[in-house]
């Protein structure tokens, strides 16, 4: 009888995911081709044919799950063959060795790249920041503070010792993310694995997998935030699972990472609480547990509030509050709106938005539906600023008369984050994958590759061709980890395992403050690329520090 409800209630989570599959394919197929919803209501015949596709799609998939499911359910039950540990050498050696070989491993794996690369990149924000530093430009909380004074303390000990800046940035930089990630893969190791096989897979992940080296030499605060999250993942699994396991040293550590992600990513804050908060409020725990994760939360607020209100202006850090990065969803549904509406706008509404968009025939010449910088030479930015309650109080007028439009604009610009078929290199945004030129700033230096041969193999790596392939386009592709998140996720329902969903919830909401962003960008999403390993391994087996 149980077997049954048990199949029941998986042939129902089957059936569900097989109708939001098709739902989002569909309409993610009218959104990403013709950036609308008309053609699948054009016409009866239309709307019936998409109807019809929404029953065929949802119930192949629904089957092809249910199967999946079966499957999923025998491997992991305790009894199964795949359950048993056999990982020969990994198994008794101790957990401080382990790391001090995955560093040393992960390392030389990724000095190729750098060496391909040298003396490094200058890539992504890092020419602003120098100008930070240098002076030419004024020093602001535009850019994490944090990770400019990084680079900055580079600029010094390069000219103090007579060795490239850059060098010194690089090679402290692969350093300190091998460590973190070495120590990442010990402990999936040490928690996780059963087999010979999944530790060679952990292996080829972290070590030949060509974007972790790339990555790894990259002047972006991105790489940072990376390892600090990685670090608090790990942290959140261990509340979610084991609170009364958990020392009192590591709601210190949590604090500490805590603050330092959200110093890396602002947007890093807003997720970490919202998960957080889930973790508070649906994982059984002892009170003192709850009251120290309350504890670590709150003082890792305090000294965010802290460091940004008080360090970094005495530091000559002025404090940006930029409301116009803030607006790229607004404003991009705002511009979709007068591309389209210009015609039918009163008086009344072109001196309303004249308040805050300066020249609406630039808003209209360099509208971009998945890329929201073009549109700011457009925008009033200094009214913006300083009546912004104003101009959410027009926005919200905006979707009120015309929510279609505005709904259209908001999934345009941040469909290659879940949209399956989209191209990682989108053509209308047309970023580059990954970032490795040396970008102009007062700080200059040429390239001089030490493996010319390899550098071209990477060049083409970055730029996506060589990863435009079939299985490795999906792979790689920056809505993968999305769907990643929510397969993990329904297969912890499957396994009524619930308490481990708290673990995929902080990269759930990152992913959800992407969708508020200006472009969609591989970067952004690599911190969530970097946790499939865990992610996996929670969802196929047990912890062996949970009993």
């Amino acid at each position: 009888m149980n077997t049954k409800k048990s199949y029941s209630r998986q042939n129902i989570i089957a059936l569900l995911c097989g109708i939001f599959y098709s739902v989002v394919v569909i309409l993610g197929r009218q959104i990403y081709l013709y950036g609308s919803f008309q053609n699948l209501v054009s016409s009866t015949k239309a709307l019936a044919i998409n109807i019809l596709l929404v029953i065929l799609i949802s119930g192949a998939v629904a089957i092809a799950i249910h199967f999946f499911f079966r499957w999923f359910e025998k491997i992991t039950k305790v009894e199964s063959n795949f359950q048993k540990r056999s990982i020969g050498v990994f198994q008794n050696i101790s957990f401080s060795k382990l790391w001090a070989i995955n560093w040393i491993v992960l390392f030389l794996a990724w000095l190729p790249c750098y060496l391909a690369y040298f003396p490094g990149t200058l890539s992504y924000d890092a020419p602003e920041q120098i100008c930070f530093i240098t002076g030419d430009l004024p020093a602001t909380t535009h850019q994490p503070p944090i990770h400019t004074m990084l680079l900055g303390l580079s600029l010094k000990a390069g000219k103090a010792i007579g060795v490239e800046p850059v060098i010194i940035y690089s090679i402290v930089q692969m350093l300190i993310m091998s460590a973190f990630f070495s120590y990442f893969m010990g402990y999936v190791i040490k928690h996780f694995t059963r087999k010979k096989w999944e530790v060679i897979l952990l292996y080829l992940f972290f070590a030949i997998n060509p974007i972790m080296p790339l990555m790894a030499i990259q002047t972006t605060k991105d790489v940072p935030f990376t390892c600090c999250y990685i670090f608090v993942t790990i942290l959140i699994y261990e509340l979610a699972t084991t609170p009364d396991k958990v020392k009192p040293y590591k709601y210190v550590l949590l604090a500490v990472f805590l603050m330092l992600s959200s110093l890396f990513r602002n947007n890093a804050l807003y997720a970490l609480i919202a998960a957080g908060i889930l973790i508070v409020l649906f994982v059984k725990m002892p009170l003192k547990a709850k009251t120290m994760t309350v504890a670590s939360f709150a003082i890792a607020v305090l000294l965010v509030k802290i460091v940004s209100d008080f360090v970094y202006p005495n530091m000559g850090y002025a404090k940006v509050d930029d409301k116009v990065e803030m607006s790229a969803v607004p404003m991009s549904q705002i511009a979709l709106v007068v591309t389209e509406e210009a015609a039918n706008f009163t008086d009344e509404d072109w001196a309303e938005l004249s308040q805050y968009i300066g020249n609406a025939s630039i808003l209209i010449e360099s509208y971009n539906p998945r890329f929201y910088d073009p549109i700011k030479d457009a925008i009033y930015k200094t009214n913006l600023q300083e009546d912004y309650s104003g101009f959410l109080k027009l926005w919200a007028d905006i979707v009120k008369r015309y929510p279609i439009k505005c709904v259209r604009a908001f999934l345009n610009l941040n469909i290659p984050y879940w949209y399956p078929f989209a191209d990682t290199i989108d053509p209308y945004a047309n970023r580059v994958y990954i970032e490795t030129d040396i970008g102009p700033s007062p700080y200059h230096f040429e390239r001089d590759s030490k493996l010319p041969a390899l550098l071209t193999v990477y060049e083409n790596i970055a730029n996506y061709s060589l990863l435009d392939k079939p299985v490795l386009r999906i792979l790689f592709a920056i809505n993968t980890p999305v769907w990643f998140l929510l397969i993990g996720i329904v297969l912890l329902i499957i396994k009524k395992d619930y308490k481990k969903i708290m673990v995929f919830m902080p990269s759930f909401f990152l992913w959800g403050t992407f969708l508020l962003g200006p472009v969609s960008n591989f970067r952004y999403i690599y911190p969530i690329f970097a946790m499939y390993p865990l992610f996996v391994a929670i969802v196929l087996h047990g912890d062996f520090g949970e009993n």
